[in-house]
């Protein structure tokens, strides 16, 4: 922190990303927030910032994303993609992830609130996604080995579940009992 009156290194929030803690509050020069270095609210080359004060702490009020991530409820941020494909990704697709990431530039990798997929991003914008059993990227799905694309649940899957017809009236019958029309 800063005592009053030093001069202090100001940085735009792409150079804060890899020169100040992850954990460490910055006061932007215009804003009305303090954020973390991580926030994808700020504009990567556009937002100059400055480490917060004990003054700032005090006056400002921390931006609920970030709050939300002080807190353990955000973002779980990754320090590179192994790491997130160890706690995310079954052992049999992991391959195939690299190799797809190897086409895609990102500099972060994180798992939002519902730790549902892992975001590879780039200046804070998520640019391909990574679920257990499939890759998201440039709007491409690619399956990953695991990977099952349902039955639907629309009317076909319903029809699925109908009984047979009934030899006496034609009528098609309830999968559960006898005919409704003929009994």
């Amino acid at each position: 922190m800063s005592t009053a009156g030093a001069p202090q290194s100001s940085f735009t929030a792409r150079q804060a990303m890899t020169h100040v803690a992850p954990d460490v509050l910055l006061r932007p020069l215009t804003g009305s927030r303090l954020h973390l270095s991580q926030c994808y609210r700020l504009e990567r080359g556009a937002t100059v910032l400055v480490v917060a004060n004990e003054a700032d702490l005090e006056a400002w009020q921390v931006c609920s994303t970030c709050q939300a991530e002080l807190g353990g409820h955000g973002r779980q941020y990754f320090d590179n993609l192994e790491r997130a494909l160890e706690a995310y990704v079954p052992l049999q697709a992991r391959q195939k992830v690299r190799n797809l990431a190897r086409d895609v530039d990102y500099d972060a990798v994180w798992a939002p609130n519902s730790r549902s997929y892992i975001a590879l991003g780039s200046d804070g914008t998520a640019v391909a996604y990574v679920g257990k059993t499939y890759w998201r990227s440039g709007g491409a799905l690619t399956e990953l080995p695991g990977y099952d694309s349902g039955a639907g649940g629309g009317p076909a899957a319903a029809g699925a579940r109908q009984g047979r017809e009934c030899p006496t009236c034609n009528v098609l019958m309830p999968v559960a009992g006898g005919c409704g029309t003929c009994d």
